[in-house]
């Protein structure tokens, strides 16, 4: 698809296509990232890759048709949009970061062409222009690979780790700052079988102030080694990695998405949570089989971050590419949350402490199935050493 970039520095543009026509079962092998110019390669950051399925008394066709790039429709920002359907687009077919592309294994696939009828997706393309380039026009594909010849295995993909959001805030000056995000003990363990899950590639995840990630398994208060890390982590080199070694999630383990960053780069100032790359995610894309409905993040409470920082009201405006929190109450406080936490609030010592402590090893909110659990690291943890191989 080639639009043209908006002049802004981060753009969640969300588009609508129609697929083939498939009469029967077949496999996506290999995922592709089709970046023909240097403008592609520069202003793309990521994007995902949705399915999409009518509301009930709607065929596919009757609520996509009209949507799709094919059609005319060139798309709309993801986050305001009034008129593109993009909450019936929730399970994610695919996600690609720059430096990343992905082969299954040779006994895995991923299902498509499972119903009678034709798949429509969304495409949600994070579009990074810093400079605020105006009428640059570009094209952003995707290659899909599938076969007729199925495979043994049906493959399945989960994000976990920390929901986007302003509780995710670093402070400033801060060189090897934490947060993580989990999938509960009690989210796997109603939602797998007995015999869990395989992970088998992994993406992780973060903007310009991560330094290093890490996707941590516990059984019990025992950690095992981790699924995946990335002790020198790079915001232009993020790719989807088959493992050397296969894990399994069985039910009731739990997995913590952790994050190290450093905000010394913005010279003074924090970085709060948000999809711009000036602001900060914190999240991992788990490649496993067999196929479940598995979904699992968390959040730390924002009205419980908010308070920590004195905000007694607030309210809440829509930007382009993410929600701007406005504080009301107290008057000595009031405006953008950001202001706040740049100029207006006192990071002592002390607080710092206490808030990394909270922000890493406290309480949060982690939700699966529709349901809210509290979840934080396990207690009395068996840390797992991996091997010093110098």
């Amino acid at each position: 698809m080639n639009i043209t970039m908006p002049a802004i520095d981060t753009t969640y543009w969300c588009t609508f296509h129609k697929g083939l026509l498939l009469t029967k079962k077949h496999h996506i092998v290999a995922f592709d990232t089709l970046l023909p110019g240097r403008h592609s390669v520069q202003h793309t950051h990521h994007f995902v890759v949705y399915s999409c399925h009518a509301p009930p008394g709607q065929t596919d066709e009757e609520a996509f048709d009209r949507f799709t790039y094919a059609s005319g429709n060139s798309g709309d920002h993801c986050s305001t949009t009034q008129f593109l359907p993009i909450a019936q687009c929730e399970s994610i077919v695919y996600t690609w970061a720059k430096g990343g592309k992905m082969i299954f294994p040779e006994d895995v696939g991923f299902p498509i062409g499972e119903t009678s009828t034709v798949q429509y997706y969304m495409v949600e393309v994070h579009y990074d222009n810093p400079d605020r380039l105006e009428g640059v026009s570009f094209e952003t594909g995707l290659a899909m690979y599938y076969t007729t010849e199925l495979r043994p295995i049906d493959a399945g993909i989960l994000a976990i780790g920390q929901g986007v959001d302003i509780s995710l805030t670093i402070p400033p000056n801060q060189d090897a700052f934490k947060v993580v995000g989990h999938c509960s003990p009690q989210c796997t363990y109603e939602a797998l079988e007995p015999e869990g899950i395989t992970v088998f590639a992994s993406m992780l995840h973060s903007h310009k102030s991560g330094r290093k990630m890490r996707t941590r398994h516990f059984r019990g208060n025992f950690e095992l080694p981790w699924i995946d890390f990335d002790n020198h982590y790079d915001f232009d080199f993020q790719q989807n990695k088959v493992l050397l070694d296969t894990r399994q999630i069985l039910p009731g383990d739990q997995m913590s998405v952790e994050c190290t960053y450093s905000s010394i780069w913005r010279k003074g100032k924090p970085v709060i949570g948000g999809r711009s790359t000036y602001e900060e995610m914190c999240q991992s894309v788990l490649w496993y089989y067999p196929r479940t409905r598995l979904e699992c993040t968390s959040r730390y409470d924002v009205d419980t971050h908010l308070a920590d920082f004195g905000v007694e009201t607030y309210h809440i405006a829509r930007g382009t590419s993410s929600r701007r929190y406005i504080v009301d109450t107290p008057t000595s406080i009031a405006g953008d949350y950001y202001d706040l936490v740049a100029a207006k609030f006192n990071w002592t010592e002390g607080f710092l402490l206490a808030y990394q402590e909270e922000r890493l090893n406290g309480y949060q909110m982690s939700q699966c199935g529709g349901k809210l659990r509290a979840t934080r690291y396990p207690e009395d943890v068996i840390e797992y050493l991996p091997k010093d191989r110098c």
